[in-house]
């Protein structure tokens, strides 16, 4: 069974993707905040990382750069409010995979993670190749 860490402060949220991820037959576990998040990404493997931006004590930016040097081949999806082009393009090339504004449909996010985690685990099952 996948495991997914969501990052987030928000309890409604924690309580909204619980039930959602859950019910895709995904195990879940929760951070309140960044500090929490990193230490518990150290500690077990996961399947994706889902952050909800932002966060009152970081950066989303440094906070986004930090979870993908841990994380580098982990589907990473950010949550945020701001629908701001700017803001998806900054955290897209800070290396998340996908960026989902608040509010989404819970059918889409839950598709847009399966399709990010079904393309990690085809791209890491590929054999390399060997010269002739």
């Amino acid at each position: 069974m996948d495991r997914i860490l969501v990052i987030a402060h928000d309890g409604a949220l924690r309580k909204v993707l619980e039930r959602l991820f859950s019910s895709e037959k995904y195990e879940v576990d929760f951070a309140p905040n960044c500090i929490s998040g990193l230490e518990i990404l150290g500690q077990k493997t996961y399947s994706a990382v889902v952050l909800d931006l932002p966060f009152p004590e970081a950066s989303g930016v440094d906070l986004c750069r930090k979870i993908v040097n841990l994380i580098r081949d982990l589907p990473f999806l950010i949550l945020s409010a701001s629908s701001d082009v700017a803001d998806k393009l900054r955290f897209l090339e800070t290396g998340a995979d996908d960026y989902v504004t608040i509010p989404f449909s819970p059918n889409e996010l839950a598709a847009r993670l399966h399709a990010l985690m079904r393309h990690r685990s085809s791209i890491s099952l590929e054999q390399p190749t060997t010269p002739l």
